[in-house]
């Protein structure tokens, strides 16, 4: 009788349940990493475009001259048209991130004496409804004098 036949080894069911165990648990880890890049992706391209739109504002704002009355007096929550002057409504839908709004608060003579401080707020725009706190806000301040 030949002895390699009966002395055969190869792997059990239990360990190839094991095997696969183990790389389904590195599937579903890697799966779960997507799912986690997505939405960290999803996130970072609202916060850029509502950043650009803060800068936007903030730009257009800061090239208002000496004389404008928007700049020389203290005013809260002003709303600001991301469309432009115009057109209609004065939020913005940008592709992918969303919809938003402005407003922007000018504080005159502060912190300076002839000084105006600028604060401009960007709201993420929910169901046609602005969120109560701000999504991305930018301070600056301009010489008035």
């Amino acid at each position: 009788m030949n002895q390699n036949l009966t002395k055969q080894s190869g792997f059990s069911l239990v360990e190839l349940l094991i095997a696969l165990t183990l790389l389904l648990i590195g599937v579903f880890s890697v799966i779960s990493m997507q799912t986690t890049a997505i939405k960290s992706n999803s996130i970072a391209n609202r916060l850029s475009a509502a950043t650009g739109l803060a800068q936007e504002a903030m730009d257009d704002i800061m090239a208002w001259g000496l004389s404008d009355p928007r700049i020389n007096v203290s005013a809260a929550n002003a709303i600001y048209d991301l469309n432009g002057p115009n057109t209609s409504g004065t939020n913005i839908t940008i592709p992918g991130a969303g919809t938003f709004s402005a407003t922007f608060t000018t504080t005159f003579d502060t912190p300076v004496t002839g000084v105006t401080q600028v604060v401009v707020d960007i709201f993420r725009v929910t169901n046609g409804v602005s969120e109560a706190n701000p999504y991305v806000t930018l301070t600056s301040c301009k010489r008035t004098t």
